[in-house]
């Protein structure tokens, strides 16, 4: 439970960054984001 409790206190604090941010800072911080996951669901699926 504490797991998601901490989580959701990140998504809130992420949402409140990107309410103060600019949509471009917006779209360059997803996209840094999806890369980072993206790659590490690539070395999960390669072992």
């Amino acid at each position: 439970m504490g797991l998601i409790v901490e989580t959701a206190g990140v998504f809130d604090f992420i949402k409140a960054v990107y309410a103060a941010f600019p949509v471009a800072i917006k779209l360059l911080t997803l996209g840094s984001f999806g890369g980072v996951v993206f790659i590490a669901v690539l070395r999960g699926i390669r072992g």
